[in-house]
This record gives structure tokens, C-alpha cells and sequence, in this order.
């Protein structure tokens, strides 16, 4: 048994759970290593969650998650899908499709809290399909958004008691006409 102090942030993932987790980074104060396996974690005293840690060297950080967390409201919505006319020449032989969903995120917690929302882009298997993010206007990233080589895009915010937050989530997939796309809501 070890006491550590921890850095607490939340996690959602709103296209796949309506729901936040929370996650503690701490680092490994003890002179000895902490081996992989199976590990009770608790919070002021109480029993939270069962983890499976990697080995973790001594002075090395790690995350551990505690569970779910119900103080925050997390919701995705599918707000709408269009054909986007072209008026470009050479567009007649090419179809552009607009998807359009927010994320809404509401910190019903008495106190400011971090959290990070994560969503992707969906990545394209055929050099044809050409896919855009459109809504958040990304050129870099930076200490609010970011976007890695998978296109996951991860949005950081630290929500007053009570504050919504709205996200919207726009982006375009064009393609040639005689190709057919799947896999998209």
C-alpha cells in the first residue's frame, strides 16, 4: 500500500459512451518499480477501481483511470448529412457529402474541472476519397486542440460549475460519382 498525490482530469469519448471518466496522472514516488498486473486503486479511502498497470519505473508518471463519473453530461448528436453542390468546372464528376454533428459537454461537478473530448475524422482506405475537417477550423496544434496522424482530434477544457460547452463537429468527404462510400452515418 502507497499514498500518492495525483493530477485528476476527465476523459469522453462522446460518439461511443455518454459518459466521463475520470483519470488520475501520478508518478511513481517509491525507490522500487511497480510490476505489471492488477491494482486497487483508491480514492480518499474508498475503493474505486481495479486497474491493470504496465510496469512503471521509479520517478516515472502514469495514468490510471477511476472509473465513471457521473458529474459531467456528455452527448453526441447527429445533426445532419447533405450533398454539398459544387459549381466548379470540373466538379460535376465528383460528389461532396457534409456531416454535421455537436458535442455537448455540461460540468454538473461544484467545482472548475479539466477535461479532454476526443473524436476522429474518419480516415479513408481509398486515395479517391478525400476527407476534410471542416468545423473546428484546425491549422495547429495547440493547448485547446489537437489532431494526430490517425485524425483523432482531442479538445481541452477546464468547464466552470454549471458551463455547458458546445462543440460542433463538421467535415466533408468528396469523391468521384461511380464510387460508392460506406461505413458513414
Amino acid at each position: 500500500i502507497q499514498d500518492f498525490s495525483a493530477h485528476f482530469r476527465y476523459s469522453a469519448v462522446p460518439k461511443l459512451s455518454q459518459f466521463a471518466y475520470l483519470k488520475a496522472k501520478v508518478t511513481n514516488q517509491t525507490a522500487f518499480p511497480f510490476l505489471s498486473g492488477e491494482a486497487n486503486v483508491f480514492l480518499d479511502n474508498n475503493f474505486v477501481a481495479t486497474t491493470h498497470l504496465q510496469t512503471v519505473a521509479p520517478t516515472e508518471e502514469f495514468w490510471t483511470y477511476l472509473g465513471i463519473d457521473e458529474g459531467f453530461k456528455v452527448e453526441h448528436k447527429f445533426l445532419k448529412k447533405y450533398e454539398k453542390k459544387e459549381t466548379q468546372l470540373f466538379s460535376k464528376n465528383r460528389k461532396v457529402l457534409m456531416y454535421e454533428y455537436l458535442i455537448r459537454i455540461k460540468n454538473h461537478k461544484k467545482t472548475a474541472e479539466e477535461i479532454v473530448v476526443w473524436d476522429q475524422l474518419p480516415i479513408s482506405g481509398n486515395e479517391q476519397i478525400k476527407v476534410q475537417l471542416v468545423e473546428p477550423v484546425f491549422k495547429e496544434n495547440s493547448d485547446t486542440i489537437k489532431k494526430n496522424e490517425l485524425e483523432y482530434l482531442e479538445w481541452f477544457f477546464k468547464p466552470q460549475s454549471g458551463e455547458e460547452i458546445l462543440i460542433p463537429f463538421k467535415f466533408s468527404v468528396e469523391f468521384p460519382q461511380d464510387v460508392t462510400v460506406d461505413g458513414l452515418v
